[in-house]
């Protein structure tokens, strides 16, 4: 996982963003509750949904995650 920082998101638009901040949640087996965001990750061959909470998701991610999320919620914030 790689620390992101705002330049290399500057050309996503707000539902790259989206996907791409969901995707963090993704990988720890989040199960989406959102039509476009489940039909979204059920088409990747890497996702694989569990009961786990997003509580519970929350308190697994690394650092590099959790900066990753906070940085795309705060680029949504400031562009929509």
């Amino acid at each position: 996982m790689v620390k992101l920082d705002s330049p290399y998101f500057k050309d996503f638009n707000k539902q790259e963003l989206r996907v791409a901040r969901n995707e963090l949640f993704a990988w720890h087996g989040y199960d989406f509750r959102s039509e476009d965001m489940k039909a979204h990750f059920e088409n990747q061959d890497w996702y694989q949904p569990t009961d786990i909470t997003s509580l519970a998701i929350m308190q697994q991610l690394s650092a590099i995650e959790t900066h990753n999320i906070k940085l795309i919620e705060a680029i949504e914030k400031e562009r929509y």
